[in-house]
């Protein structure tokens, strides 16, 4: 009898075994049959799944995990946002499979009903956008930089060109636009739905300068040139008239100088006013004689208005002639004339030292 139930005592553990071997080979198989994660083939025991994933419509190889990104804050100074790098935007199954996406666990479940393909569809939330500039300074005190750009939003940067320099133009890559500000100098970034780049390039400024004058006559009344340059006018006075004084609008600063103005370190548009003053211009000319003597009713130096003349009376050494005498007033170019013994100096119109040089008379 004690035999008996020691028997079945050992069926009954060896039947338990069993059993619990059993529930333990079907729950390891189950397991085995639950993907890992949606980039797996999915087999329920009878159909199976193949999914394709895509950022912007845009087919990439690599599953799309969420990432959180911290931004800071446009509107409040010194506080950063936590934000969601994508957003799951729809999927498409072969073979009229439905399914549901759970966005807490970031995940794609199929409600199987033959084999299929599914496509997830994800927005890009951020996009990066590199900003180049020529002859312009960036936040970061470069010409280059990256910004994240939210979309459906815009960006704006503060970016001040280069001093004599301003705005050309802005042209950015995948539809993206840009816009600048000339009076907040505020870069504005938007459209931004993909990685893009902008290039934004500043020109030198161009000047208009007008001249008019009194009593002159002026060879060319207006000039154009970039920031920085020099810029000159031929202006010629009328006979008699002397200059007096010229001004410049916007502080720009200009001399007078031998029949030219100069207008230096252009800065901006202008206009120069140049006045001419009537005055009795006189001339002195101051005169020598080698070899011979001026007589005492011709004084030297002799005065006179501008583009006169003036006479001097000479008496020559024995032994020299008037024939062959030589005007030497440096290299002043001047026009004279001899009459008898009186010789004119013509048309002055400059001061002028001259030496008057008779030849021997080698016949005697």
């Amino acid at each position: 009898m004690k035999k008996n139930k020691t028997g079945t005592l050992y069926l009954l553990l060896f039947l338990i075994i069993i059993a619990l071997a059993g529930g333990i080979i079907g729950l390891i198989a189950n397991l085995n049959m639950k993907p890992s994660n949606p980039s797996d083939s999915n087999d329920d025991g009878k159909f199976k799944v193949t999914y394709k994933y895509y950022v912007d419509n845009t087919e990439t190889s690599n599953i799309v995990k969420q990432e959180k990104i911290k931004i800071a804050n446009e509107e409040f100074e010194g506080v950063i946002d936590e934000k969601e790098m994508y957003t799951f935007e729809k999927y498409e199954c072969s073979n009229e499979v439905k399914g549901s996406w759970d966005n807490k666990k970031w995940k794609f479940t199929p409600d199987l009903t033959a084999d299929s393909t599914c496509k997830l569809y994800f927005i890009k939330n951020f996009h990066e956008v590199q900003i180049t500039t020529s002859n312009a300074l960036l936040p970061n005190n470069t010409n280059t930089q990256k910004v994240l750009v939210e979309r459906n939003n815009t960006k704006t940067l503060n970016l001040l060109p280069s001093e004599g320099y301003k705005f050309g133009k802005a042209k950015c890559t995948e539809g993206a636009k840009a816009s600048y500000d000339v009076t907040t100098k505020d870069l504005v970034i938007g459209n931004v739905n993909k990685d893009t780049k902008c290039d934004v390039s500043f020109i030198i400024n161009g000047f208009t300068v007008e001249v008019e004058a009194s009593n002159a006559e002026i060879k060319e009344t207006k000039k154009t040139a970039n920031y920085g340059d020099t810029v000159t006018f031929e202006i010629t006075p009328k006979e008699n008239y002397a200059f007096e004084s010229v001004t410049c609008t916007n502080e720009q600063k200009a001399e007078f100088n031998g029949n030219t103005l100069t207008i230096k370190g252009l800065t901006n548009d202008s206009k120069c006013t140049v006045n001419f003053k009537f005055t009795i211009v006189k001339y002195t000319v101051s005169l020598t004689v080698e070899n011979g003597t001026l007589l005492e009713s011709s004084k030297s130096p002799q005065t006179t208005n501008n583009n006169m003349e003036v006479s001097f009376a000479i008496s020559k050494n024995d032994g020299y002639l008037f024939t062959g005498a030589v005007l030497d007033c440096g290299a002043d170019k001047v026009e004279s004339e001899l009459t008898s013994n009186v010789l004119k100096i013509k048309n002055i119109n400059k001061n002028l030292t001259c030496k008057y040089i008779l030849k021997e008379d080698k016949a005697n």
